[in-house]
């Protein structure tokens, strides 16, 4: 759904739209990004083994996961202690 309202307008989504379509970005969900890569290390394990570049390419892919993430925990995702809820 989030992709079909960010495909209309060309990656320009307001915040309320991403709210009524139920995508939460005030905290990080890592149930969400663990397992897959957990994945990745999987089939790079797995694959490593037929194909000797695959360790590098994974390398590559993890040492840009951890610029992205990193990015993202830092300015994009609300701590759930700076949210301002009373309950």
């Amino acid at each position: 759904m989030l992709f079909q309202c960010w495909r209309k307008k060309c990656g320009k989504v307001s915040t309320r739209e991403k709210q009524r379509l139920g995508a939460d970005l005030s905290e990080f969900q890592a149930g969400w990004v663990c397992p897959s890569l957990v994945l990745v290390v999987v089939v790079a394990l797995t694959f490593a083994v037929l194909v000797p570049g695959m360790p590098l390419i994974c390398a590559a892919y993890f040492a840009l996961a951890y610029a992205v993430y990193g990015h993202q925990l830092l300015f994009v995702y609300i701590p759930r202690y700076a949210l301002r809820v009373h309950v």
